[in-house]
């Protein structure tokens, strides 16, 4: 019996990896440049400078204003009127994206974000951002209709199969329903969208734990840890200094470690 609930969950596998046709993620020079930017910005009044500055010159390029959105909704005090004076002089689909998405992220206005994903659909009925923000407004209502959820993300995915934020909102929706082998079959069609997705990364070694797919897992858990061993100094609680690991030998000891990613 368990062996044939196994192949079942195999074939199930199978067949929710070939339901998606990935093709990797083509990422524009100007989303490249505004990240490198960023991460180099000495304070957090220059990334507000530096984004705002990206959003005003590539107002099309929905990935810019996405990242330029995190940093205004972070540093400036009034983030939904910024990009509703955007949205309402513009017939720009980015425009008004940026608006609905901005709405559902800073005070939960789904109301707002399902009227300009309606919009944008209207405008262009296979527009992969109008339907990711169906998605967001359907999901994030009072008592989500999962299936209108899931059918948002999976018209998303045949909208643009590059882009890795359907198939990882794809396979939120199914872990959410306990749904884990059709959950892998997303995340793995995303990683193969952006490898270096370091969220995907990590649903999917949910996944595989869910699917006891031990091998999977530790495929995938070794393919992100380092080669050599690592060499840190540890501090002493008890007495100034450090210790080395030459004074750990042939004592009992505890190491605490904590490692954020």
């Amino acid at each position: 019996m368990k062996i044939i609930s196994l192949l079942t969950a195999l074939c199930l596998v199978v067949a929710v990896a070939c339901a998606y046709s990935p093709t990797p993620v083509t990422r524009s020079a100007a989303e490249t440049e505004l990240t490198a930017a960023l991460d180099q910005a000495p304070s957090d009044s220059a990334k507000l400078k530096i984004a705002e500055s990206a959003l005003a010159g590539h107002p099309e390029d929905i990935p810019v204003g996405r990242a330029a959105e995190e940093i205004i909704l972070r540093f400036r005090s009034d983030p939904v009127e910024f990009f509703k004076a955007r949205a309402e002089k513009s017939e720009s689909i980015a425009a008004h994206y940026l608006y609905g998405d901005i709405c559902g992220r800073a005070n939960g206005d789904t109301v707002t974000t399902a009227r300009e994903a309606a919009w944008i659909l209207a405008k262009d009925p296979k527009n992969f951002w109008g339907h990711m923000l169906a998605g967001d407004a359907a999901w994030n209502y009072g008592k989500p209709d999962m299936a209108a959820v899931q059918k948002a993300y999976e018209d998303a995915v045949a909208a643009d199969p590059s882009r890795p934020e359907g198939y990882l909102f794809l396979g939120y929706v199914f872990e959410d329903q306990d749904k884990w082998p059709e959950a892998r079959g997303a995340l793995d069609a995303g990683s193969i969208s952006d490898p270096a997705n370091k969220i995907i990364r990590e649903q999917r070694l949910t996944a595989y734990a869910q699917v006891r797919d031990a091998k999977a897992y530790f495929d995938l858990a070794q393919s992100v840890l380092p080669q050599k061993a690592l060499q840190m100094d540890l501090p002493r609680a008890s007495a100034p200094g450090k210790v080395t690991t030459a004074n750990l030998l042939g004592k009992s000891t505890v190491i605490e470690y904590w490692a954020f990613t």
